[in-house]
């Protein structure tokens, strides 16, 4: 199973690369708001979904695309972690 902290240094990195251009230079912080900062908005959220489901060979399902789960960089993580899980156990 993949550890938790190269989940997130990996979503961060996307993150910061693709989706924060205008950004550029400052630090994302784990628990900063991505929407409150204009990090992602409504095309980014689905970028940063597409992201996660090639790199991590996971779904992210219709009903889990709320913003508890996309608000921070750590509830990102924290939700790709566990369907990494869920998929492990079924394995």
């Amino acid at each position: 199973m993949m550890d938790s902290a190269i989940i997130e240094e990996k979503i961060k990195t996307y993150i910061m690369t693709d989706l924060a251009r205008d950004h550029s230079g400052s630090d994302l912080k784990r628990d900063e708001s991505l929407i409150d900062r204009g990090i992602i908005d409504s095309l980014g959220l689905f970028k940063l979904i597409a992201f996660i489901e090639e790199e991590f060979g996971v779904a992210v399902e219709p009903q889990e695309v709320r913003t508890d789960n996309f608000e921070t960089l750590a509830m990102v993580s924290d939700l790709v972690g566990k369907k990494i899980a869920r998929k492990s156990a079924r394995s």
